[in-house]
């Protein structure tokens, strides 16, 4: 049975004054939905328009299908920040979506006037069996301890398009994840697409090891997003086969610039893991579209380094200025 927690009705609270719930305090989950198999995103449960903090876990979902995080609508999204492990935790599910919501915390700063906790582990972590998602339409994941989104090992059809994931608030302020913006362990078939902002994480913006795919179709795709200054590669892919970085239209081109180390990053994760088939293609390293050398834009390290690879593609029309070692090693 179809059931929506939060509405447009508002409660007066000093943060949030707009949200229709507070879920607070929680010494498990703040929002549990489990064995919830909607047959179409019509009949989805849905979670809108509410606070939900301090909780162990914001919001767990299991063994569900189609379930609804915010929506497209004004006024759906949900803050899920200050639990003590991770914001969204979805396992064996099917086709979850979220849309618009606030994943973490932020510095005070002009933007936020009193500091916000981040969730204590990760901003949305995918694991098990699960299959298809659609993390799109603006969520803002920042702030968290650990990663903005973790896709573990078996997860697959997994989309992710125009979030912001770490980044900088308006005035200045720095509002990263701790370690990855984005990382997947052992899966394939899952894209980070057009309209993402990965941004001023701790570790790497995207990393994607052990994922072994036989064909470059069956593969994870990145495509059509700005990579830009965190704190270690843009990209790493380690280990692992037949993951595209790019693509081969103009819109397909990833910016991926002042990060502190290099650009993309290709190592072998064990003696027998080198990575292997990946494809580079079209993308915009340590440059911008205007082919424009800028120290601000390039990468500390090498624009792309092939450490520990085999049969690895970089293929037409990728741009690689002005990095701080060299372009490809």
């Amino acid at each position: 049975t179809r059931s929506q927690i939060g509405s447009a009705n508002a409660v007066v609270d000093d943060l949030y004054p707009a949200r229709s719930n507070i879920i607070a305090g929680n010494l498990s989950a703040g929002v549990r939905i489990s064995n919830a198999v909607a047959g179409t995103l019509a009949a989805a449960n849905v979670v809108r328009n509410n606070v939900i903090r301090g909780n162990r876990t914001g919001v767990d979902i299991s063994a569900s299908a189609f379930a609804m995080l915010g929506g497209p609508d004004a006024g759906a999204a949900n803050v899920i920040t200050g639990q003590s492990l991770s914001g969204v935790v979805v396992t064996d599910s099917r086709s979850v979506q979220s849309h618009g919501n606030r994943f973490g915390g932020a510095p005070a700063s002009g933007d936020e006037p009193e500091a916000v906790a981040g969730n204590g582990a990760d901003g949305i972590v995918i694991s098990g069996k699960s299959q298809g998602g659609d993390i799109s339409g603006g969520n803002w994941i920042g702030g968290n301890t650990a990663h903005g989104v973790r896709i573990g090992s078996g997860v697959t059809g997994v989309m992710m398009a125009g979030n912001t994931i770490g980044g900088t608030l308006a005035d200045g302020a720095t509002a990263g994840n701790g370690q990855d913006g984005v990382a997947i362990t052992a899966a394939i078939g899952n894209t980070i697409g057009a309209g993402n902002v990965i941004a001023r994480n701790g570790r790497h913006g995207v990393s994607i090891t052990d994922a072994r795919a036989e064909t470059l179709l069956a593969g994870n795709r990145v495509f059509g997003s700005t990579i830009s200054v965190n704190r270690s590669s843009g990209v790493l892919l380690g280990g692992g086969s037949r993951t595209t970085i790019g693509g081969p239209t103009v819109a397909d081109a990833n910016l991926i610039q002042g990060n502190e180390a290099d650009g993309i990053r290709l190592v072998s994760t064990s003696v027998t893991n080198a990575a292997t088939g990946h494809a580079i293609q079209r993308n915009y390293v340590g440059a911008n579209p205007a082919g424009d050398v800028n120290t601000e834009l390039g990468n500390k390290g090498s624009g792309i380094a092939l450490g520990g690879t085999s049969d690895v593609v970089v293929g037409a029309a990728n741009v690689v200025l002005g990095d701080g070692v060299d372009g490809v090693a």
